[in-house]
């Protein structure tokens, strides 16, 4: 039996402990830094499997951006961040939290 599929289990476990943050209690999203004048903001797709997960971030390690990736966990399978048991709670979340990173990093990545 291979203990490397457990490592890299614990160290993603970890990775997410570490850097997923939840925006007024409810969107969870991870923000990435890079002092850029450009801001990246990736959404999540609907996942093949029961959970959601984050798109796009071994595809995106390497560019040098500030990257906002945003998971989309509501409802049963994700809402197209845009309606939850009729309100429009997740789209609201969405933009003020892209609204909130913009103002708190430079409030000009956005034109």
């Amino acid at each position: 039996m291979s203990l490397k599929p457990l490592v890299n289990k614990i160290v993603r476990k970890v990775y997410f402990w570490i850097h997923e943050r939840s925006w007024k209690g409810r969107l969870k999203y991870m923000y990435f830094r890079n002092h850029s004048n450009r801001l990246i903001v990736i959404f999540s797709g609907f996942p093949a499997g029961e959970k959601p997960l984050y798109n796009y971030m071994r595809t995106l390690k390497d560019v040098k951006a500030d990257k906002l990736f945003i998971l989309d966990d509501f409802g049963y399978k994700g809402s197209y961040y845009l309606l939850e048991n009729g309100t429009e709670r997740p789209r609201d979340l969405v933009q003020s939290l892209i609204e909130h990173v913009v103002r708190e990093n430079g409030g000009g990545i956005l034109r």
